[in-house]
């Protein structure tokens, strides 16, 4: 590949992160209120604030000091820094009862962000494997909007972190098979390392996506790069631990880093992760159905990687299928799989790089259908959001113990009361609604901003009688400001400009794809290995729809 060619891949890449991103902000929530978002909130403050990893409450363990320290890892804490700073210097300019929303919505935007970062190097790593570069945007397209993680770069959880991170290094470790340098063993090191440091329990899945990069690692320079950055990673999760356990190999989970914590059934952890009304990632990603055919088709051109991703896949899967905790409410869907996503999405862009099998057309046919599934199922997370869909169904207050087998059962498992149906009952309902004039107001006053810098601990922020009454809001920052008594027009003009422009990133996006598929030879991607390259006519012949619309 020319530098050229690099550089108008990297143009390709900017174009549709940066779309996905305005997406995704257009459709951001901008509150953080559930248990573990609200520690995370509260750890970024004490980092920024008090350089100190101790927070006042939340989901935590004590440590030093009589402290509370969190359970989760310091990735996502050190990544929402600078928005919490960015955060700091807006908040002022707000109304003072505004002030600890302005903050905490600003903060929350590094998963939007991440979720951008992730689709420009999803798009890069579809192109290595082989695809055209329309075919590439149109599955980055189904993984940004008809997955979970439309809905999870909405929330402050780290999961879209986590899937940001795995891409980048996959990516890494593809280049880095093929021949890449210091580059892509720096990508591949930071991907996983990053990964990490968000969350210990990735381990399995970065270690796993990663051996296959080994023999790539008898050259010193990529060794050294991948020890250096891995290093440094490293340095900062053992810093953390000492900091909150005393101990540099103590996780901070407590009991939940025992055996103990592993008590499910491992049939029922399988069967409610995949297959589940509530929770089943194959009805919440329905695009995941490809995925095991896309990863033998994965292990005929490189079976090293595929069996890599396969084996990172499985090993994440079964470690969560035997926690007691296995659903991770509350949540959207599997939250625990949703970092495995991008991965699994790959596997179907690696079966479809394959232009010489006969069957590529019906595949872009079942891609563009579960998309569409897909994104409908999404819909509904997006627009309501999980918690408010909860109290409705009588799950929240929770009224068993999380370690309950029959905690949320209903929600679980019976088809009646999945979420998915729920959230678009509650969608449809509260449109209507909305139609007819009968909007919820929050007024935000007194004790809900008693705090005006910012550094208040309230987790919901509003009244209890409040927070019920958004049962009958939308879960999209533009509806809590007109809720909160901001000026409609304002806030409208800037939710239609966000949507403006991601359509016109979408449409350079388009356009730089169709310049690609036109540029010299000499400038192309070799064809992935034993794969035979094949001219326009087979193309035109067995090629899919996208491909031959490229040509035209």
């Amino acid at each position: 590949m020319s530098e050229r060619g690099v550089s108008h891949e990297i143009r390709l890449a900017f174009f549709a992160g940066v779309a996905v991103l305005c997406v995704y902000l257009a459709s951001a929530g901008g509150r953080i209120v559930a248990s573990d978002e609200h520690t995370m909130f509260l750890l970024t403050q004490s980092l920024v604030e008090r350089h100190t990893v101790a927070v006042p409450e939340g989901n935590g363990e004590p440590g030093p000091g009589g402290h509370l320290y969190p359970k989760a890892g310091i990735g996502q804490a050190l990544a929402s820094a600078p928005f919490y700073v960015l955060g700091k210097a807006l908040a002022p300019a707000a109304p003072a009862r505004l002030r600890p929303f302005v903050l905490r919505a600003v903060t929350s935007l590094v998963n939007p962000f991440a979720g951008g970062v992730l689709a420009a190097f999803f798009v890069l790593l579809l192109i290595e494997l082989g695809l055209a570069s329309r075919e590439a945007l149109v599955l980055t397209l189904v993984l940004a909007l008809a997955t979970p993680l439309w809905v999870y770069a909405k929330l402050y959880l780290g999961e879209t972190l986590l899937a940001t991170g795995l891409t980048i290094e996959l990516y890494g470790v593809l280049r880095l098979r093929r021949g890449g340098g210091l580059g892509a063993a720096a990508l591949a090191a930071f991907g996983a390392g990053t990964a990490l440091l968000v969350k210990y329990a990735i381990a399995p899945a970065a270690i796993l996506f990663f051996v296959p990069a080994r023999p790539e690692l008898k050259r010193v320079k990529p060794a050294i790069m991948v020890a250096l950055v891995l290093g440094a990673c490293l340095a900062v999760a053992l810093a953390y631990n000492v900091a909150r356990t005393g101990s540099l190999i103590g996780s901070g989970y407590g009991r939940q880093a025992t055996p103990a914590a592993f008590s499910t059934p491992i049939w029922v952890g399988l069967y409610g992760l995949l297959l589940s009304s509530g929770k089943g990632l194959l009805w919440f990603a329905p695009v995941t159905l490809l995925a095991p055919a896309g990863l033998l088709a994965w292990r005929r051109t490189d079976p090293g990687l595929a069996l890599g991703v396969a084996a990172g896949c499985v090993a994440t899967l079964l470690l969560y299928a035997s926690f007691e905790h296995w659903a991770g409410d509350g949540s959207w869907g599997p939250r625990y799989l949703v970092p495995l996503v991008p991965a699994l999405v790959a596997a179907v862009g690696a079966r479809l790089a394959n232009r010489s099998l006969p069957d590529r057309r019906l595949w872009w046919g079942a891609v563009t259908a579960l998309g569409i599934l897909g994104a409908a199922v999404q819909i509904g997370g997006v627009a309501i959001y999980f918690g408010a869909q909860m109290r409705e169904a009588g799950d929240y207050p929770y009224t068993r113990a999380l370690s309950d087998p029959n905690f949320m059962s209903e929600s679980h498992w019976n088809p009646y009361h999945t979420p998915i149906v729920g959230h678009w009952r509650m969608l449809t309902r509260n449109l209507g609604e909305h139609l007819s004039g009968h909007v919820p107001r929050v007024s935000l006053s007194a004790a809900s901003a008693a705090d005006s810098t910012g550094t208040t601990t309230s987790r919901l922020g509003v009244p209890e009688e409040q927070a019920a009454a958004l049962t009958h809001g939308f879960d999209l920052w533009p509806a809590y400001a007109i809720y909160a008594g901001v000026q409609p027009v304002l806030v409208l003009f800037a939710w239609a400009l966000l949507w403006l422009v991601a359509l016109v990133y979408w449409m350079w996006a388009w356009r730089q794809a169709s310049w690609m598929t036109l540029r010299p030879a000499s400038t192309a991607r070799p064809a992935p290995p034993e794969e035979p390259a094949e001219g326009p006519e087979d193309d035109q012949k067995t090629g899919s729809y996208w491909s031959m619309t490229e040509r035209r």
